[in-house]
């Protein structure tokens, strides 16, 4: 007869069995024990669990538990395990570019539950509407009206709130059809309800379809500050563009209006875009003087440490928010220098905009008066509900 073993750990402490006394349908708990799954076998002939498994233990109390029992306990603890529940989705890059999503699914259980979501994004080009990222519709094409465009700007996002928490099994990201390499390198997270991330991924090299298996991860420690407030204004202006520029199609004596506002927006958009790109030589050429500097008084460390910064900033082209603690100081100083007047092109942008609203709005108030006065009541209602889509201006 074969010598069987018994296992005193907590396992169950089962006693020998012999290979003929097995009831049908079972295995010996010494061959098939949950504990002895998860560890390697050790001299005295004992198995260790080292991940304590608890449904695992209950699953294997007698020796002759059916094994098909055992199998179901194993896979719902380790799909327990593998589940990752989020309440926001976040796509970002760390660098200076645009971003651009032609859809992003997330699937909770089969089901995407981004299409109830709320959207918003770091800045706003044209008429890529955060939202577009999850109006069900794939299409990638610019023009057709369905992608989520932000600025070429540093650090850009895109993040749906799918309302409560949710198990995240999936999550798929559309590319939009040109310029697919936008997305090269793109980050993706998720976040809990008090914003601790919860899953990384990232996307490499960019497909037209990009899909993201969702696993298990350790949370971080340090929740992440939720999206600044004027995101919300922004965005807010944003859903104001899109509902005047289906007005404009409807009501003719608005039309004019709308159009110009937008075309004079795009210009100032589309002016700031080279500017944003020309602090990156600046800052390159800075780096090389350093790197040259250390290299010709024999510091090998500053060289070192210059020449590692020039390979990211080329292949990133972007620079921190904020310079890390241990960053030398001279290129410390570069990287100050680059976010001030980084920070100066994007308020001065904001300002211009901002006084073209403020003279949109003022044009819709005479609009509204004029209407009103020659009693076209329905219409002038129309442009004051444009009028106060915009909110107060100064």
């Amino acid at each position: 007869m074969r010598e069987t073993m018994s296992c005193d750990m907590e396992c169950g402490g089962l006693p020998p069995l012999s290979r003929r006394g097995r009831a049908p349908g079972t295995m010996p708990s010494d061959l098939f024990c949950a504990s002895r799954l998860y560890a390697p076998r050790h001299k005295d002939k004992h198995w260790a669990c080292r991940r304590g498994h608890a449904p695992l233990q209950k699953a294997v109390a007698s020796h002759r538990t059916p094994y098909w029992a055992i199998a179901f306990a194993m896979g719902m603890a380790m799909m327990a395990q593998a589940q990752v529940t989020g309440r926001y989705v976040r796509v970002d890059h760390l660098k200076e570019v645009q971003l651009v999503l032609a859809e992003v699914e997330v699937f909770s259980n089969g089901k995407n539950v981004a299409l109830k979501g709320t959207a918003s994004q770091s800045s706003l080009y044209k008429d890529g509407l955060p939202s577009c990222a999850i109006d069900g519709n794939r299409d990638g094409k610019w023009g057709n009206g369905s992608v989520a465009h932000t600025l070429y700007m540093k650090d850009p996002w895109w993040e749906v709130d799918l309302g409560s928490m949710n198990v995240v099994d999936k999550i798929v990201l559309w590319n939009q059809v040109a310029f697919g390499e936008r997305l090269d390198n793109v980050r993706v997270q998720i976040f809990d309800e008090d914003r601790t991330v919860r899953w990384t991924g990232q996307i490499v090299k960019a497909e037209r379809e990009n899909v993201l298996v969702v696993k298990s991860e350790k949370p971080q420690t340090k929740p992440l500050a939720p999206p600044a407030a004027v995101t919300q204004t922004s965005m807010n202006n944003a859903e104001a563009d899109k509902l005047d520029e289906q007005l404009a199609t409807t009501l003719e004596v608005f039309k004019p209006l709308w159009e110009s506002y937008k075309e004079n927006a795009d210009k100032i958009r589309e002016e700031f875009q080279p500017k944003f790109g020309a602090l990156r030589p600046p800052y390159l050429e800075g780096l090389e003087k350093l790197k040259a500097t250390a290299q010709s008084r024999g510091d090998l460390n500053k060289a070192k440490t210059t020449a590692t910064e020039i390979e990211r900033f080329k292949a990133t082209l972007s620079v921190p928010s904020a310079p890390a603690e241990d960053t030398i100081a001279e290129i410390k100083t570069l990287q100050t220098n680059y976010n001030k007047f980084f920070s100066a092109l994007e308020k001065d942008m904001n300002t211009r905009l901002g006084a073209l609203t403020s003279r949109y709005v003022q044009a819709l108030d005479r609009l509204k008066l004029d209407l009103t006065k020659a009693g076209k009541l329905d219409e002038a209602t129309a442009v004051s509900e444009a009028r106060e889509r915009r909110g107060s201006t100064k």
